[in-house]
């Protein structure tokens, strides 16, 4: 009996559901946020609402949210905006 190759058709785009925590990098500044490039390659849109300073470049881990067909919208993980607001206390009390 011959060894056959199985051909894979599964989409190369992930789907993934609300909660799934995706590590991003920041594009760019929007308005209202943030454009997220996401892992694996993916090239579809991404943005993360916020009204928080970022560093375009930087990663964060993000939450999957929903896609409305044409973006995906994220929101911080637990840790990161717990590492967000002790990052920003620590400004505050460096500045004071």
């Amino acid at each position: 009996m011959q060894n056959q190759d199985t051909i894979d058709f599964s989409s190369p785009i992930k789907d993934y559901k609300p909660g799934d925590i995706l590590k991003c990098r920041i594009l760019e500044k929007n308005n209202g946020g943030y454009a997220l490039s996401l892992p694996d390659n993916d090239l579809r849109d991404a943005f993360l609402p916020t009204s928080v300073k970022l560093r375009e470049g930087d990663e964060l881990d993000v939450l999957f949210v929903f896609t409305d067909g044409k973006r995906i919208f994220c929101s911080y993980s637990d840790e990161e905006f717990k590492r967000r607001v002790e990052l920003k206390a620590s400004q505050d009390q460096t500045a004071s």
